[in-house]
């Protein structure tokens, strides 16, 4: 495919949630030249119910920027709702192995056919109307990454964020409250569920791309959310080297602190609203919170992934 063809940087956060993609994407996109977008594959399910709220505070229905991307792609309520559940479909792990393995079914199905034609016009209109050649996706599932990669002319590029799995599966026990929708909260997952997905959703990536010389292509990184909050000026200057960004001025006001703008982060987790002064602090409870038998059971169940990215089975906090 020639150059005339290729449509903006997807720079696609691959993973599983809790493990610091919300500010990671809000920290990618103070770059000049790159807009967080947050969960793009949500944007359907967005854009046909009122309880979508994006980081701006505005319902997502009435950003102007969604709203705008919506008008210029021509996605009516009726289309964004079918299309909705063709996009649920990209999140079950069932869609996971034949993804691994490099297989075409997707692009097969004339459903998901449509879905990445609709969402190569999104993704055009994004960069079209917000003046830059990068949006950063925190889409996480992989199936979807394929899908883009597979079926549209797109320039997709994988960050691969990993974090501890026990502190992601502790993560997920937490309640957090929904912006926009009182009384609502996201979804938790029990820790063998939790422990489950982190598996699947990091050993994928690590067959799609990593294992399969896109690194040495420039094409995909792997980052840990532990080394990301240590150092998060050169983790991100070392991403963004991968869209010809890394000399882009970033907000620091120290080594440890970043002054995010307001968003337009699709869904995901609520801090995608916060903005001002961020402290990035490792999130370590789950060292002093998680019962020791529980912690036990993860770190055998996981234990040939965390040796893999260079957890420690018996870990100590950091005191950073």
């Amino acid at each position: 495919m020639n150059a005339e063809t290729r449509g903006p940087i997807v720079l696609y956060i691959a993973g599983f949630g809790r493990s610091g993609s919300t500010v990671l994407t809000n920290l990618l996109g103070e770059a000049e030249g790159a807009f967080a977008a947050g969960e793009v594959l949500q944007f359907r399910r967005a854009m046909s119910t009122d309880t979508c709220v994006c980081g701006c505070g505005r319902a997502s229905r009435e950003c102007p920027v969604w709203e705008g991307v919506r008008t210029a792609c021509n996605v009516s309520e009726q289309d964004a709702s079918a299309l909705a559940n063709v996009a649920h479909e990209l999140w079950r792990l069932r869609r996971l192995p034949a993804v691994a393995l490099g297989s075409q079914r997707l692009t097969r199905s004339k459903d998901f056919w449509n879905l990445a034609q609709r969402a190569e016009c999104l993704y055009r209109e994004l960069a079209r109307s917000q003046r830059c050649n990068v949006i950063v996706d925190s889409s996480k599932t992989s199936a979807y990454a394929h899908l883009l990669k597979s079926a549209t002319s797109l320039d997709v590029r994988i960050v691969h964020l990993v974090r501890d799995a026990r502190g992601v599966a502790h993560s997920w026990l937490r309640e957090k409250r929904l912006p926009g929708a009182p009384g609502r909260y996201m979804q938790r997952f029990p820790l063998r569920m939790s422990t489950l997905t982190w598996l699947a959703w990091n050993i994928v990536p690590e067959a799609m791309w990593r294992r399969r010389g896109q690194v040495r292509l420039g094409r995909y990184q792997l980052v840990r959310y532990e080394d990301f909050v240590r150092d998060p000026r050169q983790t991100a200057r070392r991403i963004l080297a991968m869209v010809g960004l890394e000399n882009a001025r970033l907000p620091f006001l120290d080594e440890q602190t970043l002054e995010l703008a307001p968003n337009h982060c699709l869904e995901g987790n609520p801090n995608r609203l916060l903005h001002g002064p961020i402290r990035m602090n490792p999130d370590e409870a789950w060292l002093e919170e998680m019962p020791r038998r529980d912690a036990w059971m993860l770190s055998a169940l996981t234990s040939p992934l965390l040796l893999h990215y260079g957890y420690p089975l018996r870990p100590r906090a950091t005191g950073a």
